[in-house]
């Protein structure tokens, strides 16, 4: 055996141990990973009860207007009806093991489509791991965002067009396919749109390598086009009879979603430079190797294109995910396709420092630092609590998203205005019996607000202190607001009237 193959082994023995211990750790400490705060519950409460005429009245983005309240407040409802469907079948841990499910499967599917492009195992390897550790993304797994499984589908589609059909038929086939699956993405979760130029880009990339005549790439991508096309109108049919509704709710969560860069009066330079240099550095890396080969032109222009979007409007982390699949590719077919070997292995070596310092904080740091806080995010420990203080079936404004679970599971009607920085309206309040916020992060006027709508303090709900263990003896623990479950200030009704 050469020492080349020898390290192959090693590597492949590595690299199977990293995948392993990232498994089990996760599994031990998926309850505890990340409480259920306001992504998750907003996008669960896009398809609870249906797509339309909800047989509901509550909403925990409720706007007021009970036409608007009856629909869905997304048209792009795929992933928040899966997400519902998974809280069917498993109670609150059902959306969080489906979206780390898929974490895991878009890790695989994206490697096996690089090592598809390159042929290179080891590589592929080493950033498929660094995908599944890279922190925004696990933020978006642990913390039960659509983003996920919309990557997944769109990472599904650059995989289809990895299958070589001989005929005409046969490729129009899979570019319907291909297609479709990006049509889903999109209906999944809408900021898979920012994923176009990589779709299409892959298309060109084959029918290129294939040196296909113009004939058959109008018929190829047209076939492509017709099929997200029809999905798309299939998807949106429910909403056509609520065009009204839909345009009003639509308008909403644009100018919810859109509006930072307005509000802080200038382009996000600052903040969107924050998200691209954060370790483990990937951005800036496979988005430098964009601008290597002319190769690449197309995913680098959506790549600049779309940053400019975000930069006008919202930058956040877990919006930016999207450009992951520009940096892998870049990353992948740049390294690869290098003649001179040296650059080549240098940039191995980034690339596995790059995985390691994702892998420790993610799966390392992060899954012991989750363990040693179970006791703080225990959904099951809190339960009792809130169900002897406050009650079953109830009508109760919940300005956190935290109880939200226990809440379907009382039978609660739970109300949260739309606009999540504002007070609630008078008219919201009217219709519950009590309102529970963040004892810690209770709005400015929230109290008088409700002493005026006739609300009075009635006590404050925590978890209890923790069984003295030799870990709490030695180890304190991380106390940031909205990383541990409460405490949370309970007002109830004292006036007549009410409780809808």
């Amino acid at each position: 055996m050469t020492d080349l193959q020898s390290g192959r082994r090693w590597a492949k023995w590595i690299l199977l141990m990293l995948f392993a211990w990232a498994a089990v750790s996760s599994a031990v400490v998926l309850p505890y990973v990340h409480i259920h705060w306001q992504d998750e519950v907003q996008i669960v409460e896009i398809a609870r009860g249906g797509i339309v005429d909800k047989p509901e009245c509550w909403s925990m983005l409720a706007s007021g207007n009970p036409k608007v309240d009856a629909q869905a407040w997304a048209i792009y409802y795929v992933g928040g009806w899966l997400l519902e469907q998974a809280y069917k079948l498993a109670g609150h841990l059902g959306p969080r093991c489906l979206t780390m499910t898929a974490f895991a499967l878009l890790a695989l599917v994206f490697g096996f489509y690089l090592y598809k492009k390159t042929g290179d195992g080891i590589l592929s390897a080493m950033l498929a791991l660094l995908l599944w550790s890279f922190p925004p993304l696990q933020l978006c797994a642990r913390g039960v965002r659509a983003d996920i499984l919309a990557l997944l589908f769109a990472s599904l589609s650059l995989l289809t067009l990895q299958i070589r059909g001989q005929s005409n038929g046969g490729r129009c086939a899979i570019f319907a396919l291909a297609g479709g699956l990006y049509a889903l993405s999109v209906f999944t979760w809408i900021s898979a749109a920012l994923l176009a130029p990589v779709v299409l880009w892959e298309m060109c990339d084959r029918l290129i390598s294939e040196k296909q005549p113009l004939k058959s790439w109008i018929v190829a991508i047209g076939s492509a086009g017709v099929t997200a096309g029809l999905l798309a109108l299939a998807i949106l049919l429910p909403f056509l009879i609520r065009w009204n509704e839909t345009v009003e709710v639509s308008k909403v969560i644009w100018s919810i979603n859109t509006n930072v860069s307005a509000e802080a009066g200038h382009w996000l330079w600052k903040e969107l430079a924050i998200c691209l240099v954060q370790p483990p550095g990937l951005y800036v890396f496979g988005g430098l190797l964009l601008f290597t080969q002319r190769r690449f032109f197309l995913l680098a222009v959506g790549f600049v294109g779309f940053l400019f979007v975000c930069l006008i409007t919202k930058v956040y982390s877990t919006r930016l995910v999207d450009f992951l699949p520009y940096d892998l590719i870049a990353s992948a077919l740049g390294i690869s396709m290098m003649k001179a070997c040296r650059w080549r292995r240098g940039l191995y070596v980034v690339v596995g420092l790059m995985a390691l310092l994702a892998y420790g904080r993610t799966y390392v740091v992060r899954n012991l630092t989750d363990f040693r806080c179970r006791h703080y995010r225990d959904f099951a420990v809190m339960r009792p609590i809130v169900e002897k203080s406050i009650g079953r079936d109830l009508s109760v404004y919940a300005d956190t998203f935290q109880l939200y679970y226990i809440g379907r599971e009382l039978g609660w009607k739970q109300y949260h205005y739309i606009v999540q920085w504002l007070l609630p309206p008078a008219d919201l309040l009217k219709k519950v019996d009590c309102v529970i916020t963040e004892a810690n992060a209770e709005k400015k006027g929230m109290r008088d607000l409700l002493v005026s709508n006739g609300f009075a303090f009635a006590e404050r709900l925590e978890m209890p202190s923790e069984p003295e263990t030799w870990l709490s003896r030695h180890f304190s623990i991380p106390t940031k607001s909205g990383h541990l479950i409460g405490p949370f200030n309970v007002y109830r009704r004292i006036l007549t009237g009410g409780g809808g």
